[in-house]
C-alpha cells in the first residue's frame, strides 16, 4: 500500500476514481444522533448570534482583545475575552468551517485560548497574547456585559424557518424507523400512536407515553439513569401539546362531553384546576381520574412548561412563579400561556427582546445547563424538586420560606418521595405510579 508521501502520480494506471455515483447522500436530519444535535446547536447559536446587540460600553475588560494571530508578521485575525473573534473576509470563510466544528464546553479566555490554537495551527500563524487579556479568575470577577437577542426577527429569518423543517424532518425520519422496527418485530402497530419523538436525557427518541406515563411495578431497584427524561425545550412542548390535544379531544367524546374547558391550570399542590363557570367541570374531573394517562400527559406538559419558562426568566408582573394554563378555543385546539402570554416569548416586555448574559449566551444551550445541573443531584434530590415543583414552588421559594413552614413542606414530601418509591417497586398494594418530567 502506497502512502500520500510517496507522491503517486494521479495518472498512474493503477490510480483508479472512487465510484461515487452507487454511494448515498444523508441529509442531516438522518444522520447520528451526536452530529445532528452539534448541527443543530451550532446553527442556533451562529443564527442567535447574528440577532444579539451589546448594551455595554466597547471599552469594557471582558470586550477588549485576549490575542492575535499572525502570519508572516501580519495580524489575520483577534479574539477577544469572550472568545469573538474578528477576522477579514479572505479567511472568514476558513474560520467559519472551523468553528462549525467545535465541540466545546469552554468559555471566556478559556475558549479564546482554545480558538486561537485552533485558527493559528489552520493558518500556520503563532499567537501572541495581548496585554489586555484576562484569566478566568478575573473574567468571572468582572461585571456582567448585557446583551439583547430580538427573537422576533430572528424567527422571521428564513434560516430559522429552516430549522424548524429540519427538526422536523428529523421526527419523521425517526418516527419511521420507529414504525419500521415495529413491523420488523411485529409490535402492535396501534402503539404508534402514542409514540412521539422527544428531546430526553438520553438523547432525541421515540418515547411510548402510554408506558412512560402509566409505568407498570416492577421488583427490584430500578435504574434512574436508564429512564428517558423528557427536557424542558420548546419542541418537546409543541410536540405534547399537539398529541395531548389529539388525545384530550377523543377523551371528551368518548365521555360525551361537549366542549372543553377555555383553560386547565394547578394549584402550588400540583391539582387540577377548572374554571368555576365551566359547565361539565364534574364530568371531565370524573374522565381525568378514570383516565390517569391522559391527566398525567396534561400535568407533565405543564410541569416542563414551567420549567422551560423558568429558564428563560419569564416571571409574572408581582415577581412569583408563572402560572401555565392549558388554553382551548371553540375547536378543542389546544395552546400552553405563561402569565397569559405565549410560553416561548422571551419577555413580557414591548420590545419583545430577552436580556441575557454571557454566561447564558454562552456555547450550551439553556437546556443543556439545566440538565447539566440536573444530572449533578441524586436521584432523591431530583425527586424533592419534582413534587416541589409540582406544587408550584421553585427551589428558590423553597429555600425562602420561614424555617418552620420548610420544615414543614420538607416532611409533606418526604412523605410523598417514600410512597412513590414503594409504589414503584410494586411493594404497596394498590399505590399509584407517578411519572415525573
Amino acid at each position: 500500500m502506497s502512502l500520500i508521501t510517496d507522491r503517486i502520480s494521479l495518472f498512474d494506471p493503477q490510480v483508479r476514481a472512487i465510484d461515487l455515483s452507487q454511494q448515498k447522500i444523508k441529509h442531516i436530519s438522518e444522520g447520528p444522533e451526536e452530529l445532528y444535535q452539534q448541527y443543530i446547536r451550532f446553527q442556533e447559536q451562529f443564527l442567535e448570534a447574528q440577532y444579539t446587540e451589546f448594551s455595554n460600553n466597547p471599552d469594557h475588560p471582558r470586550n477588549q482583545d485576549y490575542a492575535r494571530i499572525m502570519v508572516n508578521g501580519q495580524e489575520v485575525a483577534s479574539i477577544d475575552n469572550n472568545g469573538f473573534v474578528t477576522s477579514s473576509n479572505a479567511i472568514g470563510g476558513r474560520l467559519h468551517s472551523l468553528l462549525a466544528q467545535e465541540n466545546s464546553s469552554a468559555s471566556g479566555p478559556a475558549l479564546a485560548e482554545e480558538r486561537a490554537a485552533k485558527i493559528a495551527q489552520l493558518l500556520g500563524g503563532t499567537v501572541e497574547k495581548s496585554a489586555t487579556a484576562l484569566t478566568p479568575a478575573a473574567y468571572q470577577a468582572s461585571t456582567s456585559a448585557q446583551t439583547s437577542v430580538d427573537y422576533d426577527a430572528l424567527k422571521a429569518d428564513k434560516r430559522y424557518a429552516r430549522l424548524q423543517e429540519i427538526k422536523e424532518a428529523r421526527s419523521l425520519f425517526l418516527a419511521q424507523n420507529m414504525g419500521q422496527n415495529s413491523t420488523e418485530t411485529g409490535s402492535d402497530a396501534s402503539a404508534s400512536i402514542d409514540t412521539i419523538v422527544l428531546n430526553t436525557n438520553l438523547g432525541t427518541q421515540a418515547v411510548d407515553l402510554a408506558s412512560l406515563f402509566n409505568p407498570q411495578p416492577q421488583s427490584g431497584p430500578i435504574d434512574l439513569m436508564s429512564v428517558p427524561l423528557i427536557l424542558p425545550t420548546a419542541d418537546n412542548i409543541k410536540a405534547l401539546s399537539q398529541h395531548g390535544e389529539e388525545k384530550f379531544n377523543a377523551l371528551l367524546s368518548d365521555y360525551g362531553i361537549p366542549e372543553a374547558p377555555r383553560e386547565i391550570s394547578y394549584d402550588r399542590e400540583g391539582r387540577l384546576v377548572l374554571p368555576d363557570d365551566y359547565a361539565y367541570k364534574d364530568e371531565l374531573t370524573q374522565a381525568l381520574d378514570e383516565n390517569p394517562t391522559m391527566a398525567r400527559e396534561l400535568s407533565t406538559i405543564a410541569a416542563i412548561t414551567s420549567h422551560y419558562v423558568g429558564m428563560n426568566a419569564i416571571s409574572s408582573p408581582s415577581g412569583g412563579y408563572a402560572k401555565i394554563t392549558l388554553n382551548f378555543d371553540k375547536d378543542g385546539a389546544l395552546s400552553v400561556r405563561a402569565n397569559g402570554q405565549d410560553y416561548d416569548r422571551p419577555t413580557s416586555s414591548e420590545t419583545q427582546q430577552a436580556n441575557k448574559t454571557y454566561e447564558t449566551a454562552s456555547d450550551r444551550s439553556d437546556a443543556e445547563k439545566w440538565f447539566l445541573d440536573y444530572m449533578e443531584k441524586t436521584p432523591e434530590q431530583r425527586m424533592f424538586e419534582a413534587i416541589l415543583r409540582e406544587k408550584g414552588m421553585t427551589p428558590e421559594e423553597y429555600e425562602a420560606l420561614p424555617p418552620e413552614q420548610r420544615a414543614e413542606l420538607e416532611q409533606e414530601i418526604q412523605e410523598e418521595m417514600k410512597k412513590r418509591t414503594l409504589a414503584e417497586m410494586g411493594s404497596e398494594p394498590g399505590a399509584k405510579n407517578e411519572q415525573f418530567a
